[in-house]
C-alpha cells in the first residue's frame, strides 16, 4: 500500500499517532514517516512485525512480543500496552501498542497504532514507564497457564510463575536452561524438532505434546509454539502450555472401556478381531491359530454359588489362561464362560495343540469358592491359517465350529480352517436329503450363521385363483450356507428348536415381514398387500407376543391390517386357550390371523368350534391329493365349505400345476401359493410382483 494512499491517510491519526497495519503474513501494510523521523531509523512498508520489535526498549521486549504474536496467530482479539521505543541515539520514547481486530473493514485484519508521545521530563518519564512496566510483567508472570520466552536455539529466556511451579522451582532459576530438559527423554528430540522448524521459517503456530518430568509426576502437556513477530528469522519464541493430562487419561478410558471386557480386563471381541486382521494380513511364513474355549458346567457354579462367585471365577480363569500363554498370544473374552486365544507365529498345527492343551491343564487346576473345592473343564476348539487361508470371521467362524463339536465330544478338537474343498463342491455333486442337510450342521453352525447375517427371507406369492392378481405373500427363513447352499426352514428349525433360537429367528422374520409390508402395502389393484409370516409353538407361548408385534409395527410404519400371522393347526389345538388368547390378543391390534396346514381335523370341526381367525390355508399333502385320492377331495372340499360359511378366506398350498389351479378354483378356494405360480424370490426379485399388468394363468380355458 503506497504512503500517499488516501484511505491511509486517513488512517493516520492526530498529531503524534503513528499508525502501521500488520496483515495475517505479518507484514506493514502501511506506515505513517513520521516515525522513521523522530526514530531516525527505516520503517517501510512490506517489512515484518521483527523489524518493529527492532525499535522496542529490551525490557519491554518480551511484553512487546507477547502482544504481536498473538495478534500474527489470532489467539488475541484485543489487547493494549505502553512501551518505549530507542531511537537512533539510544534515547528511548514513549509508545503505545494496541491490537484489535478493525470490525467489517476490509483488507488487514489486525491494527497495530504506535503513538510517540512529547518528550516528557525524564522524571516523569521513568516513574510512568516503572509503574507499567510493573504492570505489564505482573500481567505475564501471573499468567494462570505455564508460559516462556524462548531462543531459537530452544533455550529458556523468560518463564512466566505458573511455569516454575510446574518445574517445581522459581521462575528465574529457569532462565538460561534448554526448554527440553523440562520432558522425559523420548519428548526430547520431538519438542527440538518443532522448535527448529518453528524458528527457521514464518507461520502458524505448531502443536506439539510432550510428558513433562515434574516433582508432582509425569504430567502431559500440549505446547503452542509461535515466534515472537513474523519474519524469515523470528527474534524469539513464545511457548505456552496446557496440562491436558486428565484430559487424556479420560479419553484412555474410554477407550480403554470400549475394547476390553469389565469383568477381566481381557481384550473383548472387537478387539481382538481387529487385531486377528492385523495378524491375517501380515502373516508371510507361519501360520496364525485361533482356539475357541468354553468352560463346561459353569452354569452350575452360577446356579449353586451365585452369580458373585461366578464373576470372580471368570477372572480367575482369565488369568490362568493367561499365564500360559506365550508373550505374543492374545485371549479375549467374548461373553457368558467363552474366550478366544489369538496365536501367532504358528510353526504348525502341532503348537496350536500344545498351547490348547496347557490352557486344558490351568483350567482344570481345583478353584476354592468358600469351604468348596470345585474343578471345571474346557472344550477347545483349534483352527489355524497359513498364507492363503480364509478372513477372521471365517477362522473364527470355524474355531466356533470346532469347539461344540468337541463339546459334543468331549475332547480337544483339531479343525483345519482352509481343506481343500472349501471354495466348492466337486462338480456335479447331487444336493443332499434334508435329513443329510440336517446331520451335517450344529448349533455352533447357526449361532455363527446369525452373527454372520447368514439367516434371511425370501417371499413367495399368493395368487387370487378367480382373477390371477396378487393377494398378498408369505415370508419364508432361509439359511444361506457358505458349503451347502440355501438351506430351507424346515432343514434347520429343528435345529433352532434345540439351540434356543426360535424365539431369534422369529422376531428376525417378523422385523423382515413389516419391512415389507410398510414399502409395499397395496397390490397391483389397489388392494392392500397382506404379508404373512409363521409363528411358532414357542412364540405362541410368549405372554409379550402382541408386545413384540407391536413393537415391530411402530418401528417400521407397516399398517397392522397388512400383516398375517400364520398358526400351525396342530400348534393350536395343542396349546388350546393359550393360543387362542395369543390370537385375541394380536387381532385386538389388527393383525390378520390365518390358520396354517389345515385338514381333516379342523375340517371335522363346528363353525362354532373354529379358533378366531381370517384365514384358512389347505395343507399341502391334502392339495397334492385332490385329482387322485377321494379322501384328500373330501378334505379340501370340507375346509372350503367350513371357510365360506364363515366368511373367511382360503388359500391351498403347494399348488404344482393347472390342473389343480382349475379344480381349487372350481371348488370355490380363492388363493392359491406353490411352485406353479413362483418360487420363493428375495425381496428386491419379489417387488416385481407388484407390477400392475402381472395375471396368473387361472381361467378355466374355452371348450
Amino acid at each position: 500500500m503506497a504512503d500517499t494512499d488516501p484511505a491511509a491517510e486517513r488512517r493516520t491519526g492526530p498529531q503524534g499517532e503513528h499508525v502501521a497495519l500488520v496483515g495475517r503474513g505479518d507484514r506493514i501494510v502501511h506506515v505513517d514517516p513520521a516515525p522513521a523521523r523522530i526514530l531516525g531509523r527505516a520503517i517501510t512498508v512490506d517489512r515484518t512485525v521483527g523489524d518493529v520489535l527492532a525499535l522496542v526498549h529490551p525490557d519491554d521486549l518480551a511484553l512487546t512480543a507477547t502482544l504481536l504474536t498473538g495478534a500474527g496467530a489470532g489467539t488475541l482479539d484485543h489487547a493494549a500496552a505502553a512501551v518505549r521505543l530507542v531511537d537512533a541515539s539510544g534515547r528511548s520514547h514513549d509508545a503505545h501498542v494496541s491490537i484489535g481486530r478493525i470490525a467489517g473493514a476490509p483488507g488487514p485484519d489486525w491494527l497495530l497504532v504506535l503513538r510517540t508521545a512529547p518528550t516528557s521530563p525524564p522524571e516523569a518519564t521513568d516513574s510512568r514507564l516503572a509503574e507499567r512496566e510493573a504492570r505489564l510483567r505482573a500481567a505475564f508472570d501471573d499468567a494462570p497457564g505455564p508460559a516462556a520466552l524462548v531462543s531459537r536455539g530452544g533455550t529458556i529466556l523468560r518463564a512466566n510463575t505458573a511455569l516454575g511451579e510446574l518445574a517445581g522451582v522459581g521462575p528465574g532459576s529457569l532462565a538460561g536452561t534448554p526448554l527440553h530438559a523440562l520432558v522425559v527423554d523420548a519428548d526430547r528430540d520431538l519438542l527440538d524438532e518443532r522448535l527448529r522448524v518453528r524458528g527457521e521459517s514464518p507461520g502458524a503456530p505448531v502443536e506439539v505434546e510432550v510428558t513433562a518430568a515434574t516433582p508432582a509426576g509425569e504430567r502431559r502437556l500440549q505446547l503452542l509454539i509461535g515466534s515472537a513477530g513474523g519474519g524469515t528469522v523470528p527474534p524469539f519464541l513464545v511457548v505456552q502450555a496446557v496440562d491436558v493430562t486428565d484430559r487424556r487419561a479420560v479419553e484412555a478410558d474410554l477407550v480403554h472401556r470400549a475394547f476390553h471386557d469389565p469383568l477381566t480386563g481381557l481384550p473383548n471381541r472387537d478387539l481382538l478381531l481387529d487385531r486377528l486382521a492385523h495378524a491375517l494380513a501380515r502373516r508371510d511364513r507361519r501360520a496364525v491359530g485361533v482356539l475357541f474355549l468354553d468352560l463346561n458346567r459353569f452354569k452350575d457354579v452360577n446356579d449353586t454359588f451365585g452369580h458373585e462367585a461366578g464373576d470372580h471365577l471368570l477372572a480367575a480363569m482369565a488369568e490362568r489362561i493367561r499365564r500360559v500363554l506365550r508373550p505374543a498370544d492374545t485371549v479375549a473374552r467374548f461373553g457368558g464362560d467363552e474366550f478366544v486365544i489369538l496365536l501367532e507365529e504358528l510353526r504348525g498345527p502341532t503348537e496350536a495343540v500344545d498351547v490348547a492343551n496347557r490352557i486344558v491343564d490351568a483350567v482344570e487346576e481345583p478353584y476354592r469358592i468358600g469351604d468348596a473345592d470345585i474343578t471345571l473343564t474346557a472344550a477347545i476348539g483349534v483352527a489355524f491359517s497359513t498364507h492363503s487361508g480364509p478372513d477372521a470371521q471365517t477362522l473364527l467362524r470355524d474355531a466356533d465350529t470346532a469347539m461344540y463339536r468337541a463339546k459334543a465330544e468331549g475332547r480337544l478338537r483339531l479343525h483345519e480352517a482352509n481343506p481343500p474343498e472349501r471354495n466348492g463342491r466337486a462338480g456335479g455333486a447331487s444336493t443332499p436329503a434334508p435329513d443329510a442337510l440336517a446331520a451335517r450342521l450344529g448349533e455352533a453352525d447357526l449361532h455363527q450363521a446369525f452373527r454372520d447375517e447368514r439367516i434371511g427371507v425370501v417371499f413367495q406369492p399368493q395368487v387370487r385363483l378367480p382373477d390371477g392378481t396378487l393377494a398378498g405373500l408369505e415370508a419364508l427363513a432361509r439359511w444361506d450356507h457358505p458349503e451347502l447352499g440355501v438351506l430351507p426352514a424346515s432343514v434347520f428349525l429343528p435345529l433352532a428348536r434345540s439351540a434356543g433360537l426360535l424365539l431369534h429367528l422369529g422376531e428376525l422374520v417378523l422385523d423382515r415381514v413389516c419391512r415389507a409390508a410398510a414399502v409395499w402395502r397395496r397390490g397391483p389393484d389397489g388392494h392392500p398387500l397382506v404379508v404373512s409370516f409363521n409363528l411358532s409353538e414357542v412364540e405362541l407361548a410368549r405372554p409379550d407376543l402382541a408386545g413384540v408385534v407391536e413393537a415391530a409395527l411402530a418401528r417400521t410404519g407397516a399398517e397392522p391390517g397388512h400383516v398375517c400371522a400364520e398358526v400351525g393347526e396342530a400348534d393350536l389345538l395343542r396349546l388350546g386357550t393359550t393360543a387362542t388368547a395369543a390370537l385375541d390378543r394380536l387381532r385386538a391390534i389388527g393383525v390378520r390371523i390365518s390358520l396354517d396346514d389345515a385338514g381333516a381335523t379342523i375340517a371335522d370341526l363346528h363353525r362354532d368350534e373354529l379358533p378366531p381367525v381370517d384365514e384358512v390355508k389347505i395343507d399341502r399333502p391334502h392339495v397334492d391329493g385332490l385329482l387322485r385320492d377321494a379322501a384328500a377331495r373330501r378334505t379340501v372340499t370340507s375346509v372350503i365349505d367350513l371357510a365360506r360359511s364363515l366368511d373367511l378366506r382360503t388359500v391351498a398350498e403347494g399348488v404344482e400345476d393347472a390342473e389343480q389351479v382349475l379344480e381349487l378354483r372350481t371348488l370355490g378356494c380363492e388363493a392359491g401359493q406353490g411352485y406353479y405360480f413362483a418360487a420363493p424370490q428375495p425381496a428386491a426379485v419379489a417387488e416385481r410382483l407388484l407390477a400392475p399388468d402381472l395375471r396368473w394363468p387361472t381361467a378355466v380355458p374355452d371348450p
